[in-house]
Parts: C-alpha cells; sequence; structure tokens
C-alpha cells in the first residue's frame, strides 16, 4: 500500500504509537517528503521468497516500508520498543532481512509476493542499489549502540522531530537533502552560475566580517530565482537533530517556524511580483569559486549555508506559491565564500556570523551559545569551558555515573539541567584566575589556593592548567572523579 497523506503529520503520534498505527504515520512521513512509500507490506515467510535460503519455517518477512528512489531502492523499520536490548534485536533481524532483500532479484514475482501493487512493479524497474534506515522512536543515537554499516543510516527521536518539522513546513523541497544523507544524488552534475548580466552580480574582495576572526571573504550580492538554490540550500542546526549533519557541533540555527513561513506565504500569494527587500545571507561551501566574472556554486546538497533568511528563502518551499510565482520570483542574496577555507573553518565562521547577527535581533537561547561557544566561536572564557566539559562527559564513557546524566540533545536519558550545574562550575574553570596564581609566593593565601587548584585537577603544574584543552581534559577527569564518589 502507497501512502496518501491525509493531514499534517502529527509528532505526538510518531513518538507515542505502536505498530500499525506507528508504521501509518512513519510512511505518511516518507510521503509528506515526496517519496513513494509503500507500506503495510505482506507478512511473508522468508522462505517463500528464498526458497534455498536456510530460514525457520516461522520466519516472516518484517520490513515497514520499501521506497523505490531512482535506481536506488531505501528498505525501512520503524520501532517504538522502549528497551534498549529489543531495539538492538529488531535492528539485528532488520539488517539480516536487508541483506536478504539486496541479494534478490526484484522481478514481478518478487514484488507481487511482497506486497508490491502490480500498476507500480514499473517504478523498481531499474533498481540498481540498495539503503536503508532504521527508525528508533523512544531513543536518542548515544542510548543506544547500533552499528551504522554500508548503505545503513539509523535514525532516532530528535531526528524524527527534525523530519516532522520539514515535512509539515517545505515537504518535498527538504527531498534533496533526506537524499543526500543516503548518499544518493539524482541531481545533475552542474553548477549554478551566477553572472552580472542575468543576476546584477557584485563582488567586494578581501574582506574581514567577524572581528573576532581573521579569516578573509569575497562577499558576493546577486538576484535568483529562489527555486534555483533552495534544492542546495542547508541551514546547519544546534536543535534536535544529531544525525541529519555531520556532527552534533555544526549545528547551531534554530527550527523553521511553520507560523513564521505561513504568514510569509500568504504575502507571497498576493502578487507575484512580491520581492523582499532585504537579502538573505549565505556562506558557500568550500567547492564554490569565483572564475571570468561567473561565481560558481556545485549544485550538491550541503553547498550553501543559511545564515540569517532561511524563513524568507523557504517560505518559497510550497506548491501554491511555486505555482503563483513561477518565473517571475526573485530573492536577493548576499554570500560569503572564505577564501582558501577547509570545511570546518565554514562551519566556524558560520556559526560566528549567525551569532553575531542574532544576538541583538531575535534572543538566542543561551543553551544555544553555551553549547557552541568553545568548540565552534572559539570561546575560553569560564562559562564556555565549564559547557564543554559537561558536554563531554555526558557522553564518553557508558561506565561512568554522569554518562546521559544531563539533559541534552545529545541523549532522551538526562534527567539534571546542565544550565544551573555550568552557573556553579564556571568559579573554578576561570583561566584568569588560574594565571594569576602562577607566581605565588609559598605561604601566601594566593599559593594555597594555587595548591588547591593543582590537587582538584590531579595536576602538578599550575600553568598548564591555563591552556585550555588540557584545563578542559583534566576538568572532566575531575568531574567524573567527584560524581563517581558519591554515586
Amino acid at each position: 500500500m502507497i501512502g496518501v497523506i491525509r493531514n499534517m503529520i502529527n509528532l505526538d503520534i510518531l513518538h507515542n504509537a505502536e505498530g500499525r498505527e506507528l508504521e501509518d504515520e512513519g510512511r505518511d512521513l516518507f510521503c509528506s517528503l515526496d517519496f513513494n512509500c509503500f507500506g503495510r507490506l505482506n507478512h511473508v515467510r522468508l522462505l517463500d521468497i528464498d526458497p534455498e535460503g536456510l530460514h525457520s519455517p516461522n520466519d516472516h518477512l518484517e520490513i515497514d516500508y520499501i521506497i523505490p528512489v531512482g535506481n536506488f531502492c531505501i528498505l525501512g523499520e520503524i520501532t517504538a520498543r522502549s528497551g534498549e536490548r529489543a531495539v538492538s534485536r529488531k535492528y539485528s533481524r532488520f539488517r539480516r532481512q536487508y541483506d536478504l532483500l539486496t541479494r534478490l532479484d526484484w522481478n514481478d514475482n518478487l514484488l507481487t509476493t511482497i506486497g508490491i501493487p502490480q500498476d507500480q512493479h514499473w517504478k523498481f524497474s531499474d533498481i540498481q542499489g540498495f539503503r536503508g534506515v532504521y527508525i528508533s522512536t523512544q531513543f536518542e543515537k548515544i542510548d543506544l549502540e547500533l552499528a551504522e554499516v554500508g548503505g545503513m543510516v539509523c535514525l532516532y527521536k530528535s531526528d524524527l522531530t527534525q523530519l516532522t518539522s520539514y515535512g509539515n513546513s517545505i515537504g518535498k523541497y527538504y527531498r534533496n537533502h533526506l537524499l543526500h544523507l543516503f548518499d544518493i544524488d539524482l541531481q545533475p552534475q552542474n553548477a549554478i552560475r551566477i553572472n552580472q548580466t542575468h543576476h546584477n552580480l557584485m563582488i567586494l574582495s578581501n574582506k574581514r566580517i567577524v572581528g573576532t576572526s581573521p579569516s578573509r571573504v569575497n562577499l558576493f550580492s546577486f538576484d535568483i530565482s529562489p527555486y534555483e538554490i533552495i534544492p542546495f540550500s542547508f541551514v546547519y542546526r544546534r536543535d534536535q537533530l544529531p544525525t541529519l549533519i555531520t556532527s552534533v557541533s555544526e549545528m547551531y540555527q534554530r527550527p523553521l517556524l511553520p507560523k513564521k513561513l505561513n504568514a510569509i506565504r500568504r504575502d507571497l500569494l498576493q502578487s507575484p511580483e512580491f520581492i523582499f527587500p532585504n537579502s538573505i545571507l549565505v556562506v558557500l561551501s568550500e567547492d564554490s569559486s569565483f572564475s571570468r566574472n561567473q561565481l560558481i556554486i556545485p549544485q550538491s546538497a550541503d553547498a550553501i549555508s543559511i545564515i540569517d533568511g532561511q524563513h524568507r528563502l523557504f517560505s518559497y518551499a510550497e506548491a501554491d506559491v511555486e505555482e503563483r510565482m513561477s518565473e517571475n520570483s526573485k530573492i536577493m542574496v548576499t554570500a560569503i565564500q572564505l577564501i582558501g577555507a577547509t570545511h570546518q573553518e565554514i562551519i566556524e565562521l558560520s556559526a560566528k556570523a549567525f551569532i553575531e547577527i542574532n544576538r541583538n535581533q531575535t534572543k538566542i537561547k543561551p543553551s544555544h551559545i553555551d553549547s557552541i561557544a568553545y568548540d565552534i566561536l572559539g570561546d575560553t572564557n569560564p562559562r564556555a569551558i565549564s559547557a564543554n566539559v559537561l558536554l563531554k562527559v555526558n557522553v564518553e564513557n557508558r561506565t561512568s555515573a554522569l554518562f546521559c546524566l544531563f539533559s541534552t540533545n545529545q541523549s532522551s536519558l538526562g534527567i539534571i539541567s546542565p544550565s544551573t550545574i555550568i552557573t556553579h562550575l564556571k568559579t573554578i574553570f576561570n583561566r584568569e584566575m588560574i594565571e594569576r596564581l602562577v607566581n605565588t609566593r609559598e605561604g601566601s593565601a594566593g599559593y594555597s589556593r594555587m595548591l588547591g587548584y593543582m590537587n582538584l585537577f590531579d595536576s602538578e603544574n599550575i600553568l598548564e592548567l591555563s591552556q585550555p584543552e588540557i584545563l578542559i581534559q583534566k576538568g572532566q577527569a575531575c568531574i567524573i572523579r567527584f560524581f563517581n564518589l558519591v554515586r
């Protein structure tokens, strides 16, 4: 049975449903992202599709979703099981059945047997590769130990939250980014070419845009149809999606807000000639280039990172708006190209630019800033170091009393808010205070405090504690030692 979207995807149902209800909601989620998702498959015996296999007569096919995408086929399983071992066992079974299906001949007989309607068989006529997706609605990645083998992607509770947000707010326009997660690229290997004649391109070369950064950039200004850049525009986020992006530390943006999108869309639908009077701000990937008076942007899912204006851009990502605006729509863009930068340097500058732009506009929660202050923003103040220590001890050692103890987006198991503890920890993770103790005289109050710091952090050299990396490393050991004593 292929999914048909009835209404908005209900996140509460996805997080709380079980069995067939959960499977149907998961199928509708994929359909909201413009995938042909087949669910309610036949509960066939494995011996009926693989007669020569070493299967028990009671072994049945337990795949929830089959999604043909170009010449790939994604096989999926969703589970609401709340026990870690139960989720792991189900994952192992899914992997075995995934391996089996990838070895079979996907002919009409197989498709009919597993429950694909006859009139839909043509969608599987050119399958050349497979991908797998396993979804746990109750756990985060750190809560489980699931090995992601080649071709297999695991999604967790917060991933589901994010996908539901995208499905409900921009739908099919997020499809390309989800395919990027599966390493499926259906886009033509071309490039967006921007010039003065067609896009009013202007350039300012070799500038500095963030006061605390030595990086030099080229600044471009141009206008373009939003539909040319939406498929390749990506918003780095520090919300609830640890795994749709390379690492947790890369995610600092806030989610798309449906109410804000809908308000903007109402303005767009009133007039096809509407244009926003201010530019969106983006950072270009390291693969972008400027040559012969042309700005060249690769057509890849992460080519354009949106720093400011994501609601303006993605307000166009709606079927009625696209039909109404057609070829008349334009959006103004200010694009930053870091000169000679690596991928990590681009991430860091993007975050710094976002914080500086938004600090005095819509209020950014302190937790957003705390979580990226050290790794991304490069802050070494006491609060930044304290937050980094807590983030590390929360996930690095499964045998520690601290493992997943703090309530962060790293895990669904945390029970203690880190903000209060950070407030107290910052009084001891103070590098300026430590540096003032380096040359204190023996017998003085400062000397006693210096010995206290050295004892606390198990250090033989007070000077080394003024180095952020060492202070964080020693601080982790100190916090773990304390909590293990009181456990």
